[in-house]
């Protein structure tokens, strides 16, 4: 495969299904540069079981395994209800929705509220039963890394490294905290710690 044709890298996380390791390798400029795929790989051994190119151009959303509607997904958000059989391209959808759909982030749900927050910064809470929006905050810098849920609070921080502490209620700003390098993945939270991977460090924030 060779270095991904993207600005990120390989940045989606891979998914393990039954004794499969599943990756979206999304790249080029246009979908007409036919450049991205998804593989199947044997979890012990490594060997490809299958493989299916896909009309799209750059992305570095994690998949995830469902049976549902088929499409390239680029242009909005679709909820998708589990349990179904048979051709479920239309009776499987519960809602969709085209507010600032996210490009690279994934989103964060709790069960009753979705998150997810676009490239430029709108940070979207939608009703997760019925898609409607809840509310929306616009914040400052570009946005790679996924929003964390922790409790009532989103943790979101921008590609300059500003991290964003955010009400799950009304999307109000509750806190900043400024990190000294620049930070495209996504937080990781572990028994009162934030662990952030910068672009030279691995950094903890929280009590000693």
């Amino acid at each position: 495969m060779g270095k991904p044709r993207n600005v990120c890298g390989l940045a989606a996380s891979r998914v393990l299904y039954g004794d499969l390791v599943i990756q979206v390798v999304d790249q080029g400029t246009t979908p007409d540069d036919k450049l991205s795929f998804i593989v199947a790989l044997r979890a012990k051994g490594g060997v490809a079981v299958w493989g299916q190119d896909r009309p799209v151009r750059a992305a570095w959303n994690t998949p995830l395994v469902y049976r549902g509607p088929a499409g390239d997904g680029g242009s909005e958000l679709l909820a998708i209800r589990t349990g179904g059989r048979g051709d479920v391209t239309k009776s499987g959808v519960a809602w969709t929705s085209d507010v600032s759909v996210p490009e690279a982030a994934s989103p964060v749900c709790d069960g009753m509220r979705y998150y997810h927050i676009s490239a430029g910064g709108a940070l979207c809470c939608l009703d997760a039963a019925t898609g409607k929006e809840l509310w929306t905050k616009e914040l400052d810098g570009q946005y790679w890394a996924s929003p964390v849920l922790v409790g009532q609070r989103l943790y979101v921080v921008n590609k300059e490294g500003l991290m964003s502490v955010i009400s799950t209620a009304d999307g109000q700003l509750q806190s900043r905290v400024k990190l000294p390098e620049k930070v495209t993945a996504s937080p990781a939270v572990l028994g009162g710690r934030i662990y952030l991977r910068t672009a030279s460090h691995l950094m903890c924030i929280g009590k000693p």
